[in-house]
């Protein structure tokens, strides 16, 4: 009756370069779906060590029966790092004044795009990445494909694993995407470069990846303030500023950006490297920024829609990206 939504969790740098750490804010919004108001306290659950939260608690009037209130929390942790898989899950509440309490989890999305010397080569083995923990995205989560399992409070695996890479030199930002795959999946005849969408959700016959990026990290709610890129596993990709979707969910733009693409499968698992200048997202710098960024993963076969960030119902809502440190 009473409803916790996790919007979106933004990061940000703070502190001195001699101690520095991340300030967190996470966007909930509780609807009310009682036939009476509701009123009490939404706060942080128990924090990781060494964690902050200055102002912990914040008190929530009166929500009238079938309305929703907009809330922020803040903390701050006192490192760039995450969980495993670049991902945390920090407990949150909401306290109601007639002793109910309703929790769900902030998914805190963080990684690193660890500076290399060496330039990836973009042809579809991954074989020339180094090792590293601070630079993999895992534990995607569905938004669509397994309707059982999607229950409002944690969102359900998708049925095949799916492991994003990111690397940093100078000049680039390189991501690669490692897909299980339906040893029966094909690959259609006839290529197709743009993106169908019904409901925001890929309506393709072909398995693929999205990139999107948010240099600003403002979470602004504004679709067109994303640049989008999306691969398929034919290696046929899409460049744009915003969503090319129909009917539009915002302003859209063509991005002339000189990317390298390269795909490659196996009957186990198909791969997606990219090469993305770092001037083409970012003009006034990047070094030292924390962008909004999320991986999403069409699984054709399987009809299955899945996110990094565990982005809820909109992956394409910048508040619900992850986020990237560009050291």
């Amino acid at each position: 009756r009473i409803d916790l939504r996790v919007d979106g969790v933004r990061a940000r740098l703070a502190g001195s370069p001699a101690a520095r750490g991340v300030e967190l804010e996470a966007s909930l919004t509780i609807v009310n779906r009682q036939r009476a108001p509701v009123s009490g306290t939404v706060r942080w659950g128990d924090l990781p060590p060494e964690w902050t939260a200055p102002a912990a608690d914040a008190t929530i009037a009166a929500i009238a029966p079938g309305s929703a209130r907009r809330v922020t929390l803040h903390a701050r942790m006192p490192q760039a790092s995450a969980g495993g898989e670049g991902v945390s899950a920090i407990p949150v509440e909401f306290a109601t004044e007639d002793g109910e309490t309703v929790r769900r989890e902030a998914r805190v999305a963080w990684l690193t795009a660890a500076a290399t010397d060496d330039p990836i080569r973009i042809d579809g083995d991954l074989s020339d990445w180094p090792p590293g923990s601070v630079n993999t995205a895992g534990d995607f989560r569905l938004i669509a494909g397994d309707p059982g399992g999607l229950d409002g409070e944690t969102a359900a695996r998708p049925s095949a694993r799916t492991i994003g890479f990111v690397l940093r030199d100078r000049d680039y930002l390189y991501v690669a995407v490692n897909c299980e795959s339906d040893p029966w999946a094909a690959t259609p005849a006839a290529r197709h470069k743009g993106v169908r969408y019904d409901d925001l959700i890929p309506a393709e016959d072909e398995d693929l990846i999205e990139v999107l990026i948010d240099p600003l990290n403002g979470g602004t709610r504004s679709p067109g303030d994303l640049y989008h890129i999306a691969v398929k596993r034919s290696g046929t990709d899409l460049t744009e500023k915003g969503i090319g979707t129909d009917p539009p969910c915002g302003p859209r733009t063509p991005w002339a950006v000189d990317i390298e693409v390269a795909t490659a499968a196996t009957p186990q698992r198909w791969i997606a490297e990219i090469r993305i200048p770092l001037q083409a997202v970012s003009p006034e710098g990047h070094d030292h920024a924390v962008w909004g960024f999320n991986i999403t993963r069409w699984d054709a076969s399987r009809q299955e829609f899945s996110t990094w960030s565990g982005a809820v119902g909109n992956a394409y809502d910048p508040l619900s990206l992850g986020n990237l440190f560009l050291p």
